[in-house]
């Protein structure tokens, strides 16, 4: 798959899981359940020689409710992709320092 194609597919990823929490994983199901997700920042893509996708970017304002405060955190996604370019594995690394304050009582 060319680095265009997986560009191409990550943007209809990311259309998909951010206007459609339901149809993501159980993990998105429940962290929506406990916040309200802020603005997301994409800020780079990189296509490795093996063929993943790493997207950093900012997630910018999100609220916790059981606390009321607010947090920005940076965060980087591996996407891999079959040979037909399904998605096969999603993995998002967080800042959780940056989130671990907006949790605390």
């Amino acid at each position: 798959m060319s680095k265009t194609n997986l560009a191409e597919k990550l943007d209809q990823i990311l259309n998909v899981l951010l206007a459609d929490f339901e149809s993501a994983a159980d993990y998105l199901e429940q962290l929506a359940a406990t916040l309200d997700l802020g603005e997301l920042e994409f800020e780079e893509r990189f296509v490795t020689t093996a063929g993943e996708l790493i997207v950093t970017g900012t997630e910018h304002r999100s609220f916790v409710r059981a606390t009321g405060k607010h947090y920005t955190m940076p965060f980087v996604w591996v996407l891999r992709f079959d040979e037909a370019g399904k998605l096969i594995y999603l993995r998002e690394h967080n800042d959780t320092l940056s989130i671990s304050e907006a949790f605390k009582t």
